[in-house]
């Protein structure tokens, strides 16, 4: 059951970092939405490692011990739901 649902928007700035590129001439566009069974899900650790490492695809960031491992933790109680390949 979903109970949160929330929308991630990148700016012209960051979509253009690290050679990214944009789909439009807007100043900001979705990148992702997202939906959960709780408001305070934590961020998928392979996304936060993404980030700290600022590899592609990543927004530089960094994060606590206790947010990533609270990330860990939280994360491997559970499935990731995956699109069906065509």
């Amino acid at each position: 059951e979903v109970v949160h649902a929330g929308v991630v928007l990148y700016s012209r700035e960051a979509l253009l970092e690290n050679g990214g590129t944009r789909s439009g001439d807007a100043d900001w566009e979705i990148v992702c939405l997202l939906a959960g069974p709780e408001e305070d899900e934590p961020m998928d650790p392979l996304t936060m490692a993404r980030n700290m490492l600022a590899k592609p695809g990543g927004t530089p960031c960094t994060y606590t011990a206790e947010q990533f491992a609270e990330a860990v933790w939280y994360w491997a109680a559970r499935a990731a739901a995956m699109p069906e390949e065509r």
